[in-house]
């Protein structure tokens, strides 16, 4: 008898939790409650928002520069940023997040907050384009790079003048899918 006891009120006590869980629930549907916290959201977004453009431009400016040195750089260089791009691409972001959050006061480097985030997202995002960046480059082809020089056009100038625009024509489907992939 004491156990039926028991376990009746084990159920008064779960059907009153779930009333009040229900009443949570009904008033976050308020729109008193979403207005009030509406001012949070809407900074919430903003900073997403300004974040990831930050983050895609530094990704960008850094993939570029990742790229170029990747092709044009000597033998060793180029280990090195093969084996960088494995490791960090290999990170989730928001492991990357948390190395550089708290690695880099570590290192004695104290950023604030968001451009500590860009920075992170920017670094990931680099990884990423830099090897699309990489692959255009080469896709242009040594016969357009054999013309330039043969022109008189030293290395630099011929990747700047030949070479860049035509990689940045064939990397424009790659880029518009990778952004809207990382807006989403």
């Amino acid at each position: 008898m004491e156990g039926n006891n028991r376990l009746s009120t084990q159920g008064r006590h779960h059907h009153r939790e779930c009333r009040e869980v229900k009443a949570v629930g009904k008033d976050i549907l308020e729109l008193n409650v979403i207005l009030m916290y509406a001012p949070l959201i809407l900074s919430g977004f903003l900073n997403t928002l300004v974040m990831t453009v930050s983050g895609i431009g530094l990704g960008l400016v850094l993939g570029a520069a990742l790229a170029f040195a990747e092709v044009l750089g000597p033998k060793p260089s180029k280990l090195l940023l093969v084996q960088l791009h494995t490791l960090l691409g290999g990170f989730p972001l928001l492991v990357l997040l948390l190395l550089v959050f708290y690695g880099l006061p570590a290192l004695g480097l104290q950023l604030p907050p968001l451009p500590t985030a860009v920075l992170a997202i920017g670094v990931r995002y680099a990884t990423y384009q830099s090897q699309m960046f990489r692959s255009t480059i080469e896709a242009v082809g040594s016969t357009r790079l054999e013309t330039a020089y043969a022109s008189g056009m030293d290395k630099l100038t011929a990747f700047r003048s030949v070479v860049s625009s035509q990689a940045l024509r064939l990397s424009v489907p790659g880029l518009t899918v990778s952004h809207a992939r990382s807006l989403m």
